[in-house]
């Protein structure tokens, strides 16, 4: 075989060239990823991130790493949208509160039209650039919030009726306490706080006064204490009622209204 026909075997240069075209987003952006879970949350291996993507080139960096890429799991870390990606919503969806999205498009995300009007997503930036391609990053937010209560908490000297800066005001409380949990966690021990989740909540208690554990507890089991409590209520209630003329469901009617007020006021013990 000459020269020319042993470099035949390698393929076209052109088709080289077109088939590379983002190959630099995709290093750049699985060492992004790496280092995005490192610093959040060190004692969740990257062997135990769970990323979700169905570009093959994608997959095959992220493998590399050890990192899952399997379908069909519940909750992942990050998702990945390759330009037009006919099921992105759906996969949105799959990311994590605190998970990222990546994009790589040569505008804005495709995110950029699903769910931002809802405060879901921060915004967009860029992470790297190839040519015309570009690779934009995203995370979820941690924490929604209730973007009707919020603006009583703007700048009071700012109008009333701009109620953005409230808004990421709100945002940004609620991220600072909130403690996000890997999709890892999720999976094999949605109860239960690792290590450094536990770290992060008492730091928040300390900062902030409060924690917030997203789908810490089961929703089931919540009704049935919160059922429990109420019937114990209403057992004390009808025992008052009779005993002492002290109506708590309605201390309007009751014959002894200061003693109502002591009651529920100002002697704990008699809560």
């Amino acid at each position: 075989m000459d020269a020319d026909g042993i470099w035949e075997a390698f393929g076209d240069d052109d088709t080289d060239k077109s088939s590379n075209e983002g190959y630099p987003l995709v290093t750049e952006g699985v060492s992004f990823l790496v280092q995005q879970f490192m610093k959040h949350n060190p004692q969740i291996l990257v062997s135990q991130r769970y990323v979700l993507t169905t570009d093959l080139e994608w997959k095959a960096a992220l493998e590399e790493r050890e990192i899952q890429t399997d379908e069909g799991e519940k909750f992942y870390d990050a998702v990945i949208l390759v330009e037009k990606e006919d099921s992105a919503v759906d996969m949105m969806r799959l990311v994590v509160p605190g998970g990222h999205l990546l994009t790589v498009s040569r505008v804005p995300g495709n995110h950029r039209q699903h769910n931002l009007h809802n405060h879901v997503w921060t915004r967009p930036l860029i992470v790297a650039e190839c040519g015309e391609l570009k690779l934009w990053t995203t995370h979820r937010f941690a924490c929604p919030i209730n973007t009707m209560a919020c603006p009583w908490k703007s700048d009071p000297s700012q109008p009333r009726h701009r109620t953005g800066r409230a808004i990421d005001h709100e945002h940004s409380l609620l991220q600072k306490a909130t403690i996000t949990r890997s999709a890892y966690e999720l999976k094999h021990s949605p109860h239960i706080l690792t290590p450094h989740g536990i770290n992060q909540a008492v730091d928040s208690l300390q900062e902030n006064g409060y924690c917030i554990i997203r789908a810490m507890l089961d929703a089931n089991a919540c009704c049935n204490w919160g059922q429990a409590v109420l019937s114990d209520l209403k057992i004390a209630a009808e025992v008052l009622l009779k005993r002492d003329s002290i109506d708590l469901y309605h201390p309007q009617d009751s014959d002894q209204d200061p003693q109502v007020y002591r009651e529920l006021s100002m002697r704990e013990d008699l809560r």
